[in-house]
């Protein structure tokens, strides 16, 4: 099984060419773990690579989703082997299906989509790249500040904190639903821990077959960005939250953010499973 990734870029008629300063990032040396074939320009703005493992293939996706310029694709299968020596002489299905992916994340939020030889498990990676996207998209300077330290092999604390029972329950009115979880701490209660928490829920609207992400914001109306925190040994939360008519929830993540600086977060994604209402 083989990774291929076309990327176009976005706005490219209104913005400079940036197709050469992402190849130079790219295919920085050493070598990054897991490039087949070097990523290249394909046609216009469009790149194109091929890797072999998994990680190296998301650790991409982030990059590019942190730019905030690209369409991405990701087409997973098979390739003609041998592989040319030159990425965009390459053939096979992988490359198909990352042609089709790119076109469909031309009109996707998130600006990403996968397509695979098996559509269940590309489904499933889609669907964990569009919750990516959503979290990386509120990360703060500050946040990726971090994450750089990280990749350069630095530590950072663990948020000391873990999630108790998370559950959802049904409201009276159709599309209502509370979110009932627990923060509790995960070391000994020397101190008051502090920061901020988030819910996202993803699924499918009106018979799409793209999935949707719904962030905090949309699913409190506007009321809420985030929930803050602030205890030694506990805090519950129930939260209230609406579901828009016609979109069908099929996971919850919950991410938790401490307001230090060098400590990681902790998020976890559950399977949308709600509770019939009282």
């Amino acid at each position: 099984m083989v990774f291929v990734l076309t990327v176009d870029q976005r706005g490219s008629r209104s913005t400079s060419d940036l197709v050469p300063e992402l190849l130079n990032s790219l295919n920085r040396r050493p070598r990054r773990t897991g490039l087949l074939r070097k990523f290249e320009r394909t046609a216009g703005d469009e790149v194109q690579g091929v890797l072999s493992e998994a990680r190296a293939t998301i650790d991409v996706i982030v990059d590019l989703l942190r730019a905030d310029s690209w369409y991405v694709g990701l087409g997973i299968g098979g390739v003609t082997e041998p592989l040319p020596r030159s990425t965009r002489a390459g053939s096979g299905e992988a490359y198909v299906f990352a042609r089709e992916a790119v076109t469909r994340a031309k009109s996707s939020p998130h600006h990403v989509n996968v397509v695979g030889a098996d559509p269940q498990m590309a489904e499933h990676v889609e669907t964990v790249l569009w919750l990516m996207a959503s979290v990386l998209r509120r990360r703060s300077d500050r946040g990726w500040a971090v994450a750089d330290l990280l990749g350069e092999g630095l530590t950072r604390r663990e948020i000391g904190v873990k999630l108790g029972q998370v559950r959802v329950s049904s409201g009276h009115k159709a599309g209502q639903f509370t979110v009932h979880l627990a923060l509790v701490r995960s070391g000994r209660p020397d101190s008051v821990v502090a920061g901020t928490l988030v819910l996202v829920v993803d699924g499918n609207s009106g018979g799409k077959s793209d999935d949707t992400v719904l962030d905090l914001p949309t699913l409190t109306q506007g009321k809420q960005r985030e929930l803050p925190y602030n205890f030694r040994f506990y805090q519950n939360f129930d939260q209230e939250i609406s579901i828009p008519t016609g979109f069908k929830p099929e996971h919850l993540a919950v991410e938790v953010h401490s307001s230090r600086k060098d400590v990681a977060p902790l998020v976890q994604t559950f399977m949308w499973s709600p509770e019939p209402a009282p």
